[in-house]
This record gives structure tokens, sequence and C-alpha cells, in this order.
């Protein structure tokens, strides 16, 4: 019956042992040998008190060139052996044989205390401690900490720093704040607006090439009382300086067309102009301020035939 295995099988076994054997040519040793042999250290190789002889409690030296640093110990069959791993940069592993403890002697402080700390291994640290001055941290240790942003230090966020920004940032002007910026937000308003800030040169606006009058002799009620006129539509709202074009024509001398800013009582500082020639008409101008809604008065005179009236807003000043 077939077994799974093929007949050459057989006949190769048969060059194979368990247990090498002095003088043994002709066999080689099993895989299972090789696997428990790997995994003890004492089956095999020359120990170092055998590869060397040395004197109970013999340095046998610290050259770092040779890659290790041997003691002997007065203990039961104990021997330390530090070597280096990879060359003369590799990291060192503290070997220790037999059952005794190693007592050190001679050799150097330093030397003595890297293997009383328990070999290379004793000199490193996975946790960082306060205080200790004679331990490094491990690469294990660095590792976490760096893919941890939360391992260390506080940090913000982009949306918690913009947060705390904010938190300390004013978006109006406060009277004798010192510690507190003001918003962009702010500073793009106050550029914006030629009124919020500072005194500014006094800039005319030019109506511009207007196709009509922008009230006839039919727009006005002539009756001598103040009446407002409304410019907002024209002129904007706020304070502003308004130059007047009147073109007027009355059978009567005498008769008169006045302006002044809105609010006013008197009939001092005004505008007046009059029919100074029957039948004969007149072009003139006048300035006459508006109040902070754009409103100025007139006060047209009701004798006499007008039969000719206009007034244009040629232009204004912002106040």
């Amino acid at each position: 019956m077939p077994t799974g295995r093929p007949d050459y099988w057989y006949g190769t076994a048969l060059y194979f042992e368990d247990n090498p054997a002095d003088g043994e040519t002709a066999r080689g040793p099993t895989s299972n040998w090789a696997y428990e042999h790997k995994a003890d250290v004492d089956a095999h190789h020359l120990m170092p008190e055998n590869a060397q002889q040395v004197s109970i409690g013999e340095n046998l030296g610290t050259n770092q060139d040779r890659n290790f640093l041997f003691w002997a110990s007065t203990g039961a069959g104990a021997v330390a052996l530090i070597v280096r791993k990879a060359g003369s940069n590799g990291e060192w592993q503290f070997i220790h044989y037999g059952t005794g403890d190693i007592v050190f002697s001679p050799g150097s402080p330093d030397e003595i205390s890297f293997l009383n700390a328990g070999g290379v291994a004793g000199i490193w640290d996975d946790t960082p401690t306060n205080g200790e001055l004679t331990k490094g941290l491990t690469s294990d240790w660095g590792f976490d900490h760096k893919g941890d942003a939360a391992a260390h230090h506080a940090k913000y966020l982009d949306s918690a720093a913009v947060t705390a920004v904010k938190a300390i940032v004013d978006d109006a002007p406060v009277d004798n704040e010192t510690d507190i910026p003001i918003s962009s937000n702010w500073a793009y308003d106050h550029k914006a607006d030629g009124s919020a800030h500072h005194a500014q040169s006094v800039v005319f606006v030019d109506r511009g090439d207007i196709g009509s009058f922008d009230r006839g002799v039919g727009d006005f009620v002539k009756d001598g009382t103040w009446r407002d006129w409304d410019l907002s539509s024209i002129v904007g709202a706020g304070s502003r300086v308004v130059l007047l074009k009147l073109q007027f024509d009355n059978n009567t001398v005498g008769e008169n067309i006045n302006f002044r800013e809105n609010g006013n009582s008197n009939a001092v500082n005004i505008a007046d102009s009059r029919v100074q020639l029957v039948s004969n008409q007149v072009m003139d101008e006048r300035t006459v301020q508006t109040d902070a809604n754009g409103v100025i008065e007139y006060n047209i005179s009701n004798g006499g035939t007008w039969a000719v009236l206009y007034v244009t807003v040629r232009g204004w000043w912002k106040v």
C-alpha cells in the first residue's frame, strides 16, 4: 500500500542520524537535531572560559577594537562577557556564563557600573523618568513618541487656534483697550468708509452730462413759504454742499428764489437770487448745504408770473 513517501526516501534516511557521532563521515545530523541544537546555547561551540585561559578575578581588557569586555569571577565558575555586534559601532550584548554571581575585579569604575547595571539593556529606559541621569531612552519609546502627537507637548489644532485667536480680537474699537487687537474685518470696513476716520481733502463730485433739469416751474410750490426738497436720491445720504444752477424769468421785479440748510430758522445766511429786469431770463449758481439726510429748504415768492424756472444739481462736495 502507498505510504505517502517516495520509495527513495527510505534509502536516503539511512544517511542521517539524530545524534552526531565522533568520526562519522558518511552521515549528517538531522534537522531535528539542528532545531534542538539551535535552542540550546550549551549544546555546542567552545565557551569563552575554554577558549582562553583566565585567572579568577582577571580583567582581560576593554579594548573596543577587539569588540569585547571579558571578566572572570570568584563565584562558582561564572564568567561575564560583553560582545559587540556587527562591527565597531554595533550595540553591546551581555552574556553571563555559569551559575554563580559575577564578582568584578580589576577594571575601571565605568566598566564595573556598566555590568552592574545589567549590561547594555540596563542603561536604557522605555519610559522617561524624572531625575534619571544615567540612562537613555529606547528607540522603541522614540518611535512611539514620534507617532503619537498626543504623547507630549500641548498643541492646538487649526480650529482650536482660530477660536483662541478670535477670543482675543475686538471687532469694534474700545477706548483705552491696549491688550486686545482689532479685527481685519473692522480694518476693511474702516478703509472703505472715508467718513469713518481722519480728515480728508474735499473732493467735488461732478454730476456729469445729465440730459434734463431736476425741477421745473411746475415742480415747486411758489407761496413764499420755506419748504423741504429731498436731494438724497441725487447726492446720497449725509451732509453735502450742493452746487445748484438756476434759470428763471418773472415779469415782476424783486421776485426771488431762496435756499438754505434744512432746519435753519432765519433768513439771513441764505442763498438768494432775485429778478432785477422784467422779462429778462437769468442764469445763476448758488451753493447750499444739506442736512445729514440730504435735505435742503427752498422759498419761492408768489408775485408776478414765473415764465421760466429750472433748477439743476450740478454736483456736490462731501462735508
